[in-house]
């Protein structure tokens, strides 16, 4: 039996303006519980993962080679390059 029909039946629901407006809200929820269903098929492209993976070591081995560099100048009081000012 159909939801609306039982409501009816039940005397929950007097006109037919009330049953259409019941079957507009029934599929408005279907329609958000589809869209939410789907949300779970997107996934995230491997390579997107793999680029910022990249950029992240990449930046990385430049802080480290940067503070490495910074480090050699305050120990030795000389620029990083010999024969560099």
């Amino acid at each position: 039996m159909l939801i609306h029909q039982k409501a009816r039946d039940e005397s929950r629901i007097k006109s037919d303006p009330a049953v259409v407006g019941l079957i507009n809200e029934i599929s408005k929820v279907r329609h958000g519980l589809t869209v939410v269903q789907h949300y779970d098929t997107i996934s995230v492209p491997l390579v997107y993962t793999q680029v910022v993976f990249t950029v992240i070591i990449y930046q990385l081995l430049l802080t480290l080679s940067k503070v490495q560099v910074t480090y050699c100048i305050l120990a030795t009081g000389a620029p990083a390059l010999p024969g560099k000012i």
